[in-house]
């Protein structure tokens, strides 16, 4: 029988094996505008007139990534019972939606337009910026979106649960809580309205 000091080290040894090299994969679809995610992954995101996916991290959650376009929507989603670790995905395209269900920590950058629209769920934290016209903001459950740095004229934002929401608004602010939720607007918006049901609170920045 091996000595258990030797049969430890090996242990040890194979625990603190480099982990793989993380892979990239540039997935090839049809043009979208819009982007709709359910699988649990870090989203980097920027407006462009050009559409493009790239996937990195690990390699086995990767495969288990899936990815496709419906009516002009990018649905990301994952494969039953799949495990993911660290997978980032990249995108760009000319982006004027974004909708997020689950754990996803994500940026969207250089957004411009007249309007732009942004929906999360579960436990997803988005933050936002560049400029738009109308925005308009849902957070439903426990999620955050903080789009101080997208400048806005008008915000029309929602929350259901205790999620929280920072927007900027220099126009107008149409507020809406339903549980214990948080808003907060920069900007000195000229109009606010509020439509509070609970306890949750609107602050002007």
């Amino acid at each position: 029988m091996r000595p258990w000091w030797l049969l430890f080290l090996a242990a040890c040894g194979t625990a603190g094996a480099a982990p793989q090299p993380d892979a990239h994969d540039v997935r090839a679809v049809p043009a979208f505008h819009a982007i709709h995610v359910t699988a649990g992954i870090e989203l980097d995101a920027s407006v462009d007139s050009a559409s493009r996916v790239e996937l990195a991290g690990d390699p086995d959650s990767i495969a288990q990534i899936t990815t496709s376009v419906i009516d002009g929507v990018l649905q990301i989603g994952v494969r039953p019972h799949a495990h993911l670790h660290r997978v980032r995905v990249m995108i760009t395209a000319p982006l004027d939606a974004i909708a997020v269900d689950g754990a996803v920590d994500g940026r969207i950058a250089k957004i411009t337009g007249n309007a732009f629209a942004v929906a999360i769920g579960g436990t997803a934290s988005l933050a936002l910026a560049g400029t738009t016209r109308a925005l308009q903001v849902t957070v439903a459950g426990t999620g955050e979106i903080d789009a101080r740095q997208l400048a806005a004229s008008t915000a029309n934002v929602t929350i259901d649960g205790t999620g929280d929401a920072t927007v900027q608004a220099s126009s107008s602010l149409a507020a809406t809580i339903d549980g214990v939720g948080e808003i907060v607007a920069y900007g000195h918006p000229g109009t606010v309205t509020k439509s509070i049901h609970g306890v949750g609170g609107v602050e002007l920045r």
